[in-house]
C-alpha cells in the first residue's frame, strides 16, 4: 500500500514515527537506467487502517446516501471538500487511513516535520481542512 525509499524508511524509523506496518524490502528486478552505480533500495509497508474517525460535524463530505457499513463508513462518498479528525478516536499513529475515508492517507504534524527536514519527494501533504476530492462528471 505504501512504497518508500531507504531514505524515507530510515527517517521514519529514526524519528520513531508510527503507522507504517509490516515493512519489507522490495526486490528490484530491473531499472530503466542504463547501469546505475548502486540501485536504490525500496520498502513496502501497510498503512494503519482506521487510525481515527472522521468528525462528521467538522467535515464537508458529500454522500449520495448514508453509509451502510457501520465499521468503515466509506460507501456513498460523492465528494470531499475538507475534513477533520475526531481527536478522541485518534490512535496516535503518524500515518493512517481514517475510518470513513478509504484511500486517503493522513499524516501527523510529526510526519510533516520529518518529511520537510529530510526533503521527501514525490509526496504532497495537504491540510485536512483543504483536502479536496471531487470526481469529474465529464465522460
Amino acid at each position: 500500500e505504501f512504497l518508500v525509499s531507504e531514505v524515507v524508511i530510515s527517517a521514519i524509523r529514526d524519528d520513531g514515527l508510527t503507522g507504517l506496518n509490516d515493512v519489507e524490502e522490495v526486490q528490484i528486478s530491473s531499472t530503466l537506467r542504463a547501469e546505475p552505480a548502486q540501485p536504490r533500495r525500496y520498502f513496502y509497508g501497510e498503512i494503519t487502517q482506521e487510525g481515527a474517525d472522521v468528525d462528521p460535524a467538522r467535515s464537508d463530505v458529500e454522500r449520495t446516501a448514508a453509509p451502510e457499513c457501520d465499521r468503515c463508513l466509506s460507501d456513498g462518498i460523492a465528494a470531499i471538500r475538507g475534513f477533520a479528525i475526531d481527536s478522541s478516536t485518534w490512535s496516535g499513529a503518524d500515518l493512517f487511513v481514517p475510518r470513513g475515508l478509504p484511500g486517503v492517507v493522513v499524516a501527523s504534524e510529526a510526519f510533516r516535520r520529518v518529511a520537510d527536514e529530510h526533503g521527501f519527494s514525490n509526496i504532497e501533504l495537504v491540510r485536512t481542512d483543504r483536502y479536496t476530492w471531487v470526481p469529474s462528471t465529464a465522460s
